[in-house]
């Protein structure tokens, strides 16, 4: 392999099966390139790189449409739309419904040459909100932004509620927002995020001031779906090599090469690659193997021991912002579904360690975590229904009779403490932190 600069990254990844009955492990026959572990789990892909089906024993996963890879290049990712008609007011009062006290200020405004001014001027208290209605899709992830400015205001906020063609509430809560700082005369960016209810079709975006006197200010709104970056599939090849699969291929145009081995085990078939640079530059990319599953009445892990029945439409993950770059990191290293016949968990083994009491890293050593129902951070997953992707990352998980429980796997005798890596991760094995 020559060598290139710029960005060369490599990944090891574990699919591990859980049956959640007792199967036999002849694999059904498969038209495609087929990679089986020993267990009785097969993968079979196209010879364009594509899963195109997975059996445990004579389990066949229901896959909604073909799988694979997929990368997304940070650094050419589409505008985000802003979904807020006439959001800086620079057609006066556009797609707004202005009532008394609430006017277009061209004097103090944050961006352009008009922004929407507030009052209630006492001296009794009162309320006046400036808001509007944003269509929006359902099961997706939001990020809403506006500008204020405030002057002897007591009681102000921005908010967003959910609702649906008949504007009726459906979001979890009545409404969720932001609190405005308590600095008189100077802009403020407020700033929140929320993921849509399988029913929510609009959005009432508004600021208000409430019970009070004195001025707001508002420009600038914002909605746009959150940015978690376009993935791409790969162009590539795949082949047999030996007993596994290899997979070759990229996006050319982004200067982006990925090799990839699919390896049979004796408890779970191995993915391990490279993704490359060829333009030279250092560059910031995202990697993605989905398996986008018909899962509507299957059981989502969000830990080892929490879980909920997937609907039709949802979106399960159990993941937090990134704080450096754009999109969403898993919390624990890995994922898991469980169908009436099998289960399926995608995970990430844990090599590298640090000694204890030194800040210097060992060299890396394969030492697996043997706890079954662990996630972590990554932009690996499954996808679910409608293309919900499932984030995951983690630990060597082994094959088990069910998806159980930690305090079961412990009463059982299944997780020992001496298998798992000292320190934090270790505590998160115990399902402690």
């Amino acid at each position: 392999m020559s060598e290139r600069k710029g960005l060369r990254a490599t990944w090891s990844v574990c699919l591990t099966m859980a049956l959640a009955l007792v199967l036999s492990m002849r694999v059904a026959p498969a038209q495609g390139i087929v990679v089986n572990s020993e267990d009785g789990t097969a993968l079979e892909m196209s010879a364009q790189g594509q899963v195109m089906g997975m059996t445990i024993g004579e389990a066949k996963l229901p896959l909604a449409a073909p799988g694979g890879f997929a990368i997304a290049d940070y650094q050419n990712q589409p505008e985000p739309v802003n979904l807020v008609p006439n959001p800086g007011f620079e057609e006066g009062a556009q797609g707004w419904a202005l009532g008394r006290g609430q006017t277009i200020d061209e004097e103090i405004v944050h961006s352009g040459k008009r922004a929407v001014r507030i009052e209630v001027p006492g001296p009794e208290p009162g309320n006046s909100n400036v808001g509007c209605l944003v269509p929006v899709k359902p099961n997706t992830h939001y990020r809403c932004e506006l500008w204020v400015r405030r002057e002897k205001v007591g009681v102000c906020g921005a908010y967003v509620s959910e609702r649906d063609d008949q504007n009726k509430l459906t979001g979890k809560r009545t409404q969720v927002g932001a609190a405005i700082p308590k600095v008189d005369n100077q802009w403020h960016r407020l700033t929140w995020d929320l993921t849509t209810q399988p029913e929510t079709t609009r959005l009432s975006l508004r600021s208000d001031i409430y019970r009070s006197t004195g001025t707001l200010w508002l420009d600038d709104f914002s909605i746009t779906e959150a940015n978690e970056g376009v993935y791409r599939p790969i162009e590539a090849k795949a082949a047999k090599q030996g007993d596994g699969v290899v997979v070759r291929g990229g996006l050319p145009a982004a200067g982006l090469e990925l090799e990839a081995t699919f390896t049979g085990g004796d408890e779970c078939i191995r993915v391990e690659g490279m993704v490359r640079d060829t333009t030279g530059e250092d560059r910031a990319v995202g990697v993605r193997f989905a398996l986008p599953l018909n899962a509507e009445g299957w059981t989502w892990y969000t830990d080892a021991e929490e879980h909920e029945t997937v609907a039709a439409g949802g979106a399960y993950r159990h993941t937090y912002n990134c704080e450096s770059g754009i999109g969403v990191c898993s919390i624990y290293p890995w994922s898991a579904l469980s169908g009436p016949d099998a289960g399926l968990t995608l995970a990430l083994p844990l090599y590298l360690l640090l000694r204890p009491g030194e800040g210097r890293r060992r060299e890396p050593q394969p030492r697996p975590l043997l706890v079954r129902h662990l996630r972590a951070r990554s932009r690996l997953g499954h996808e679910v229904g409608d293309g919900a992707v499932l984030p995951a990352l983690p630990g060597e998980l082994r094959q088990a009779p069910s998806l159980r429980g930690l305090s079961e796997l412990r009463e059982a005798g299944e997780v020992r403490s001496e298998d798992a890596p000292r320190g934090r991760i270790r505590r998160h094995a115990r399902g402690r932190e």
